[in-house]
């Protein structure tokens, strides 16, 4: 969507950081990361961005007007963090919106849960509309197993913006039909563990370093 021309100026200053900053965020040229989805591609780290930093608070101040201009009129009851990395998203954003933050927890590498606090939040209150957030969306895999607990306990609307979202699109979002959006859409190279191999393009076929997911 387009925002409006003083928060699209502080989100393309964000982005810009991002590529420069020296703690690594994003991959260096000569490394790249496998994903927990098994693509490959440079890896954009936001748990490098700590609390509490001038870069943190300009992060999540963009992240929360950003949510703020694409619900103008009908805010998320709740928004909804991604574990590890992505409840402190929610906690943060939630807070500057005045929202309710509920947090989840990892069952696996690729699928999380809602966790006993959030379950008794919504077993206590009438939500209708949940949003979850997430650092960084590649093909929404994760963030959907969140989609499908909240489904689970009868949570009619479910959206979902991501802080960058890597891919043009989130195809398990789509399937599903959950409508989703991002503060910064700029898709990055990413590629199958085959094509980076064989692809003249591939990471891999490069001898750029790959480092295994997990590690």
């Amino acid at each position: 969507m387009a925002f409006s021309e003083r928060l699209q100026h502080d989100v393309d200053e964000f982005r810009d950081r991002v590529y420069s900053d020296p703690t690594g965020v994003l991959d260096p040229e000569d490394l790249h990361h496998e994903f927990v989805s098994g693509a490959h591609g440079r890896k954009l780290d936001f748990d490098k961005i700590f609390d509490g930093t001038d870069m943190f608070i300009h992060w999540m101040s963009v992240y929360a007007r950003a949510v703020k201009e694409m619900y103008p009129n009908r805010r998320p009851d709740v928004v909804v963090g991604i574990a590890n990395g992505a409840n402190r998203v929610a906690r943060h954003v939630g807070y500057l919106l005045g929202i309710q933050s509920l947090e989840t927890v990892k069952t696996d590498k690729k699928a999380v849960e809602l966790n006993e606090d959030a379950l008794a939040y919504l077993d206590d209150n009438e939500v209708k509309f949940a949003l979850i957030t997430e650092d960084v969306g590649t093909t929404g895999g994760t963030s959907m197993t969140a989609a499908d607990h909240l489904r689970d306990v009868g949570v009619r609307r479910i959206e979902a913006v991501n802080g960058w979202q890597r891919n043009q699109t989130l195809a398990k979002f789509d399937d599903a039909r959950i409508p989703h959006n991002a503060v910064i859409l700029e898709p990055l190279p990413t590629f199958s563990p085959e094509d980076c191999l064989s692809d003249s393009e591939g990471y891999c076929a490069k001898g750029v370093e790959l480092i295994p997911h997990g590690q």
